[in-house]
């Protein structure tokens, strides 16, 4: 029988964790933290989803450059349409990447239809700002040779370096804190 005056008991987080939120351990006993190999395919399944979305945007472009009747090599003389294009496929692929995590959802589509959640190392969701800060960290995993990446093998918490800088973690399904208020929903 659970007894009211154990909190402990009831929750399955002692007072202690409770007054330090930022205890990575809070949640361990409940998470499962998603390995390498299916956060590629998650990846795998984003970069397939961003490519559909950037053909079908670069092709409306395209149609409607031809149709105003302006020559392509005109555009292109300095060389400056391709740097533009570059920047804006950084930066739509940053806006997918930290709206998915941020929102809702709190994944990407493709972590999403694996059953995976971006979440704080305390358990919380993350915010808009830590998206994009994660993205940006995610280049400094792949600059050095992708080692960053192939961290994930290899820790036990299943953490790349850009999951280590930002205080991430990937987990299967969607953590809910506990706390007295919702153990009884």
């Amino acid at each position: 029988m659970v007894s009211l005056d154990n909190p402990r008991e009831l929750t399955g987080v002692s007072p202690v964790d409770e007054a330090h939120p930022g205890n990575s351990s809070l949640y361990a006993d409940e998470m499962r933290y998603a390995g390498f190999w299916i956060r590629l395919v998650a990846y795998i399944i984003d970069v397939v989803l961003l490519d559909i979305m950037l053909f079908i945007g670069i092709t409306i472009v395209a149609i409607v450059i031809l149709l105003s009747g302006s020559p392509v090599e005109t555009l292109d003389k300095a060389g400056g349409m391709h740097d533009l294009v570059n920047l804006v496929v950084i930066i739509l692929n940053g806006l997918y990447f930290a709206l998915f995590t941020a929102s809702g959802w709190q994944a990407t589509p493709g972590k999403r239809l694996l059953g995976l959640h971006v979440i704080r190392t305390d358990g919380q969701k993350i915010k808009f700002g830590l998206g994009v800060g994660r993205y940006l960290a995610s280049f400094l995993s792949a600059i050095i040779l992708g080692f960053g990446f192939l961290m994930i093998g290899w820790s036990s918490e299943k953490r790349g370096l850009h999951d280590r800088i930002c205080k991430t973690r990937v987990v299967h399904g969607k953590p809910r804190p506990r706390n007295l208020a919702t153990v009884f929903e």
